[in-house]
C-alpha cells in the first residue's frame, strides 16, 4: 500500500513500478481509477521509451520524440501481458476479482482505491471504506497475488507534518488491512523536486526503512537513489525499467 500527499507524483511512481515488473517477467495488471486509461497509457508509454510521458500528455511532443515513439511502438507491437483497465469510478470489488480471475495477472495495482465502490453501497463512508479494503484484502488472498493500491494523506498530516498510518485518509484500518505500507514525501534538502523520500510504515514480514528515489522526467528516472554514489551522478542515471 502507498499513501501520499496530493500531488507528490504517486500515478507516476506506481506506473513505474508496474512496468519495471513487466521487464522483469510478470504479467501486471493495473486499475487507474483517475485517469482515463489513454492518459495512464501515454505516461507508461513515455517511461517505457525513454521520453517525458508529459509531452505526450499535453500533444507537445517535437519530431524526434514522436519518431523514437513510433519506434518504440513497432518494436513492441506483439508483446503482451501488461493490462489497463479503465477505472471510471464504476469499478467493485467485484468487478475486480472477475477481471483478476479472467486474465490470471502476476501483481496488481489500484491506483486511487479509494475511488473504489462497495459491492453494497448502503452504508456511511468510512464504512464504504472499510467494505471495499477487506474486500480487496480477500481477493488477494483467493487468487494468491498480491494488490499494490495508492491512497491518501488525510488533511491533519499535511497540516501538522506527521505521516503515520493513523494519518491515512478514511481511517487508519487501511493501513491495518495491508502487509507493507510505504509512504510517499518529497526529496530532502536540494532534491526536494528531483527525489522522493519513501517510508515503510509497516512491514509484517521484516524492518521498517527509509529511502529515496529519484524523480526526474527527461529522461524519466525513478530509481532507487544509491547514498553511495555523488549525488550529481545518482541524478544523471538513465532510467532503466
Amino acid at each position: 500500500m502507498l499513501r501520499h500527499v496530493h500531488g507528490l507524483g504517486k500515478t507516476s511512481i506506481l506506473g513505474a513500478a508496474s512496468y519495471k515488473a513487466y521487464k522483469q517477467g510478470y504479467k501486471p495488471l493495473i486499475f487507474s481509477m483517475e485517469l482515463l486509461d489513454r492518459l495512464f497509457a501515454a505516461r507508461i508509454l513515455g517511461l517505457a521509451a525513454g521520453f517525458n510521458p508529459n509531452t505526450l500528455r499535453t500533444l507537445d511532443a517535437d519530431f524526434h520524440t514522436k519518431q523514437k515513439l513510433e519506434q518504440f511502438i513497432e518494436a513492441n507491437r506483439h508483446t503482451q501481458g501488461y493490462y489497463l483497465a479503465e477505472g471510471n469510478f464504476n469499478q467493485t470489488p467485484n468487478k475486480i476479482g472477475a477481471l483478476i480471475d479472467e486474465l490470471r495477472p502476476d501483481i496488481v495495482y489500484i491506483d486511487a482505491s479509494y475511488l473504489v465502490s462497495p459491492n453494497a453501497s448502503n452504508k456511511a463512508k468510512w464504512e464504504k471504506l472499510s467494505e471495499v479494503g477487506e474486500d480487496i484484502k480477500k481477493i488477494a488472498m483467493e487468487f494468491d497475488v498480491p494488490i499494490f493500491q495508492t491512497m491518501q494523506f488525510n488533511r491533519e498530516a499535511e497540516q501538522k507534518k506527521t505521516y503515520g498510518l493513523a494519518n491515512i485518509a478514511g481511517g487508519d484500518f487501511t493501513g491495518q488491512l495491508g502487509s507493507v505500507v510505504l509512504g510517499i514525501q518529497k526529496g530532502t534538502g536540494m532534491f526536494e523536486e528531483t527525489r522522493r523520500k519513501i517510508t515503510v510504515s509497516k512491514n509484517r514480514d521484516g524492518d521498517q526503512a527509509e529511502f529515496e528515489i529519484n524523480f526526474t522526467f527527461t529522461p524519466p528516472n525513478f530509481d532507487e537513489v544509491n547514498p553511495e554514489v555523488h549525488p550529481n551522478m545518482a541524478d544523471d542515471d538513465d532510467f532503466d525499467i
